[in-house]
């Protein structure tokens, strides 16, 4: 009689018990799907949250048009596009046009913005195609240059910070307008940056400024001072602000100047300056003069700038 050979696998096969089924369970599969569950639910969020966003520009782009029409400006654009989905928020103005009612006025052919979508209190814009400032009474200037951007940050607050930079830029009058002071500059920069005590940083730097007759010398000015009672600034326009801000005891403190004309150099002594009722720069500055380290007084006085007896032109103008 045969005898049947022992299986020496036998120990790792399952037993199986009588009535039991012999077919294995089916795995769940649940948690292959769930990281793209939670990347859609994610997707979606962002998209949510982006066009919140978007909506939000969109209102409050239209109510503070509508708040500054009401005091007196006109503030105006004929397109309007936000793109930039999902991280920013890209505006795009055609024709934007700024104005008070004095006769000051910005308008440019095209402006472009950007801000993240997670922080629309801070933007950056650009002037791609250049814009212009129209001046009462003395016409209008069109500013071109290889750069032309502007930053805005703390928007919301009473006091945001502002910044321009141009580079490389050329500023040509209008037919029958008056000339500019500097008609090209290589650098031009500002800055106003709010401080405690209603206290705000006033910094202005140009360098290569050169004039309209093409001088050799290029013109050099750095200008770093303080406003007192920033919060004063206010009014239906420009004039109207500056005026409020001089009646409530507005203070220009000035911490460093310098002016670089190639052969003449001032260098400013630190002082206090106001403005005058008609918008010229008003008091005196220590400066001494280079070549030689001379002292002498340069005064801003009835709209004139004078160094010593010397009369250099008109007084710096506010508004």
């Amino acid at each position: 009689m045969a005898q049947t050979m022992p299986d020496p696998d036998a120990s790792r096969k399952p037993v199986h018990s009588p009535g039991h089924s012999s077919a294995r369970p089916r795995p769940r599969r649940l948690w292959l799907f769930l990281p793209y569950i939670a990347v859609a639910v994610l997707a979606a969020a962002g998209a949510f949250g982006w066009l919140k966003a978007k909506v939000e520009l969109q209102a409050g782009l239209d109510r503070r048009a509508q708040a500054l029409r009401a005091e007196g400006y006109v503030l105006s654009w004929t397109a309007e596009r936000i793109d930039g989905f999902p991280f920013r928020l890209d505006l795009t103005l055609d024709q934007p046009r700024f104005a008070d009612r004095t006769g000051w006025a910005l308008a440019a052919p095209q402006i472009k913005g950007e801000a993240y979508a997670y922080a629309p209190d801070r933007w950056i814009f650009v002037a791609p195609q250049g814009f212009a400032l129209t001046r009462p009474g003395k016409g209008t200037l069109q500013a071109t240059g290889q750069a032309i951007r502007a930053s805005v940050s703390g928007l919301g607050s009473a006091t945001p910070r502002l910044s321009f930079q141009g580079i490389k830029l050329t500023f040509t009058p209008s037919p029958s307008s008056a000339p500019p002071l500097v008609a090209s500059a290589d650098l031009l920069e500002m800055h106003l940056q709010p401080g405690p005590d209603d206290q705000a940083a006033l910094l202005v730097k140009l360098d290569g400024g050169r004039s309209l007759t093409g001088a050799n010398n290029a013109l050099q000015i750095l200008w770093h001072s303080r406003l007192s009672r920033l919060s004063q600034i206010s009014g239906p326009d420009w004039p109207s602000a500056v005026r409020h801000w001089i009646s409530a005891g507005g203070v220009l403190s000035v911490d460093q100047a310098e002016l670089d004309l190639g052969g003449l150099k001032l260098n400013a002594m630190p002082t206090p300056l106001t403005v005058g009722m008609d918008g010229h720069l008003q008091g005196a500055l220590a400066v001494s003069v280079a070549p030689g380290k001379r002292t002498a007084m340069l005064n801003f006085q009835n709209g004139l700038t004078t160094l010593g007896p010397v009369v250099l032109g008109p007084a710096p103008r506010v508004f």
